[in-house]
């Protein structure tokens, strides 16, 4: 993206610009359900110039959810066929603090074959250009957020710096949002014993085989007791678990 500071793109955008997050953000703090969500986003990224938007996140154990108006065969494919593999796209939101430009016309004439599908398919599909971003969450979760642009290359250029810093607060406002519609209150939080003790010696750098040996189960036992203790504790590493249930006293002496 070109260099510009939050000040410049603030001055350049106008107040209705201002006034549309501002309405966004107390919106979607009162959504109350994902499709209500869903509307209000659309509704929001058509004053900027888009037409469409989709949310990935990445859950335990690898499981990817999606959310958005999105073209459901296209994005199915997409999982199915490892896109991701070969989607410039999508590596450099992994490294970049901001949000990517990107436009089909910059891929379809690639030397990597898939690569070059991939963006055409895209294109077929209406997904010529737009915006992608990462929006980091607590506790090690993730989202990418992925816009559609309806104008044409030259003025997504022009107006890149500042869409791209609206994006992400439109972006950090969907994420949080999700995340409060999809998680469900479940009682009081509790760990089992075997959960408890599996968590207990991982955090001191044993290996899932060496706890295996230490309380006398099965390698795959403790793996399995790993899984549940990162599920119920909503996160994506048995270290950031341990941390997790340390800080909610979950534990025990």
């Amino acid at each position: 993206m070109a260099s510009c500071s939050f000040a410049e793109a603030a001055i350049d955008a106008d107040i209705g610009m201002e006034k549309t997050l501002e309405h966004f953000a107390e919106a979607t703090d009162a959504a109350s359900d994902l499709s209500a969500l869903e509307g209000l986003t659309v509704g929001a990224l058509t004053e900027f110039g888009f037409t469409s938007f989709m949310m990935s996140s990445r859950l335990v154990a690898g499981k990817i959810s999606l959310f958005g108006p999105c073209n459901r065969p296209h994005m199915e494919r997409y999982q199915s066929e490892r896109f991701d593999l070969v989607d410039p796209v999508a590596r450099q939101v992994e490294t970049s603090w901001l949000p990517v430009v990107w436009d089909f016309q910059d891929y379809i004439g690639s030397e990597e074959r898939r690569c070059a599908e991939l963006f055409e398919k895209s294109a077929e599909v209406g997904y010529e250009r737009g915006f992608s971003a990462r929006i980091n969450g607590p506790l090690g979760r993730h989202y990418t957020f992925v816009t559609f642009y309806s104008g044409g290359r030259t003025s997504l250029r022009a107006s890149e710096c500042v869409l791209g810093h609206t994006l992400m607060v439109v972006g950090v406002h969907v994420a949080r949002a999700h995340h409060r519609l999809t998680t469900t209150p479940k009682g009081p939080l509790e760990l089992t014993r075997r959960e408890r003790e599996c968590l207990i010696w991982s955090s001191r750098d044993k290996t899932a085989w060496e706890v295996s040996r230490i309380i006398g189960v099965a390698e795959r036992t403790v793996n399995f007791h790993l899984q549940n203790a990162m599920a119920k504790l909503e996160t994506s590493s048995k270290h950031q678990a341990f941390r997790k249930a340390m800080a909610l006293n979950l534990l025990g002496a």
